[in-house]
């Protein structure tokens, strides 16, 4: 229901802006960025990319100090080297031949989930981690970190000068509303699944976050696609 509630706020957002916009006033954002090509679609799988990021690493720190009884230092280093990957990737995709870059951004998305769907797997059984399940962290942080920055990157390129604050901003705010949704939603599905199987509750988790991966994987191959130089 807030979720539900927050999606009619944004619409009437929107319209405020409009009107203020209209009326000759100084809205937010100018509604002219939002024309930019493909700033858009890039927004709404930036939004899905962290969705399915913050959810899974939400229920995933659960998971370790709870079921699996990992101590807050312990179950944190867990994830360095999902971290230290996606840092990696960040930073030097440049490096990356030019040409390989409209490709290596959906296919990025398409590892990530992968490496989502094989810790489902893996940890099926309520597992503990173990090398593979670290090597999928790792893998999933290279995927998105393939995608996330040359993404934001290739829509802020199309944006004038003028308009590269109000772009910026709408970028980043769909970055935080993804991790905000991905976590109440993901978060919500893991804590009713758990009382009942607590590894059965990340296996859902884990294909949730597969799917929305998939499913960003497809915007983005459509936001590369309107962001051709």
């Amino acid at each position: 229901m807030c979720l539900g509630a927050g999606v009619l706020g944004l619409v009437v957002f929107a319209c405020i802006e409009r009107r203020v916009a209209a009326g000759g006033g100084e809205p937010l954002f100018s509604p002219r960025v939002l024309a930019a090509p493909g700033l858009l679609v890039t927004a709404a799988t930036l939004l899905l990319i962290m969705a399915s990021f913050g959810g899974w690493l939400f229920a995933m720190a659960i998971h370790l100090q709870g079921e699996l009884g990992y101590s807050a230092l312990h179950a944190g280093t867990q994830f360095l080297p999902m971290g230290i990957m996606f840092a990696a990737a960040g930073l030097y995709w440049e490096r990356i031949p030019k040409q390989w870059h409209a490709r290596m951004i959906p296919l990025g998305l398409v590892l990530g989930a992968a490496a989502l769907g094989w810790l489902a797997v893996l940890l099926r059984d309520g597992a503990d981690l173990g090398p593979a399940a670290l090597f999928a962290f790792a893998a999933l942080g290279l995927g998105s970190g393939l995608a996330f920055s040359p993404l934001m990157t290739r829509a802020l390129s199309t944006v004038p000068m003028a308009l590269a604050a109000d772009a910026s901003g709408i970028l980043v705010t769909s970055v935080q509303m993804g991790v905000v949704v991905g976590i109440a939603t993901f978060g919500s599905v893991f804590f009713a699944l758990a009382p009942t199987s607590a590894s059965g509750a990340l296996v859902v988790v884990h294909l949730m976050g597969a799917g929305t991966s998939l499913t960003a994987a497809a915007l983005a191959a459509i936001a590369v696609h309107r962001t051709r130089p």
